[in-house]
């Protein structure tokens, strides 16, 4: 999380209260929304990830089978 700030954005507040108007503010989660989201991703990229492996060592083994025949 992020303070959105002068200090942050070089910008004066009042340019930065312009910019933050046109954000619809119902269509953004909160800190605890996005932290789930982000957890969900993980998971999902980590199983995908070690299916990758294990498909590759499948392919690696039955490579090796073909090698003996």
């Amino acid at each position: 999380m992020t303070r959105i700030d002068q200090r942050v954005t070089g910008e004066l507040w009042s340019e930065i209260e312009k910019r933050l108007a046109l954000v619809n503010r119902d269509e953004l989660l909160t800190v605890a929304q996005a932290r789930e989201v982000q957890a969900e991703a993980r998971k999902i990229e980590f199983a995908e990830r070690k299916q990758a492996e294990r498909d590759a060592a499948l392919m690696g083994g039955r490579k090796h089978l073909m090698n003996i025949f």
